[in-house]
């Protein structure tokens, strides 16, 4: 379901076919965007309640970037949200608007900075906005016990420490 003020419903697919035609949309919301510029892809989750409050905040981040679109769709059974905030270049301003910004709201709304996707490299330097650090320092506990030369998926999820 995509929920905007443009909202009018969602899809429940009833058989196997309609589960592959609708995840083929979705699949392909990122190659309809591709004409309309760069893609800078966010997909957290947040409470559903909270979804159009954060499309709307970022919105505001930069409504004052000329010809930048922000648009969402996501599934509200696990509270995820994918936004994609296109410029018609890529742009420093546009990520500086953004970046940090989205995963500290994110969390106000009591949300988390990653949701289907993972953290992976991305956002890896920004895991501590999101979650505290007893929980990062036994995340890495257990990294550091389960793979000690740090040679599993280096720099994914923790960024080595010095």
């Amino acid at each position: 379901a995509v929920v905007s003020t443009q909202s009018t419903g969602g899809i429940i697919a009833a058989n196997r076919d309609q589960v592959n035609k609708t995840f083929g949309l979705r699949e392909n919301v990122a190659l309809g965007l591709k004409p309309y510029g760069h893609n800078y892809q966010y997909d957290v989750s947040v409470p559903a309640q909270t979804m159009e409050q954060l499309v709307a905040d970022v919105r505001a981040r930069v409504a004052h970037i000329p010809d930048v679109i922000v648009t969402s769709f996501g599934h509200i059974g696990d509270n995820d949200i994918h936004i994609h905030v296109i410029a018609p270049h890529a742009s420093d301003e546009v990520v500086g608007a953004v970046e940090p910004y989205i995963y500290t709201r994110v969390t106000e709304l009591g949300g988390s900075i990653s949701s289907e996707h993972g953290i992976g490299t991305q956002k890896a330097g920004v895991l501590s906005l999101n979650k505290k650090q007893p929980l990062l320092d036994t995340m890495r506990l257990l990294k550091n016990t389960f793979d000690p030369r740090g040679i599993l998926n280096p720099n994914k999820i923790l960024l080595q420490q010095p």
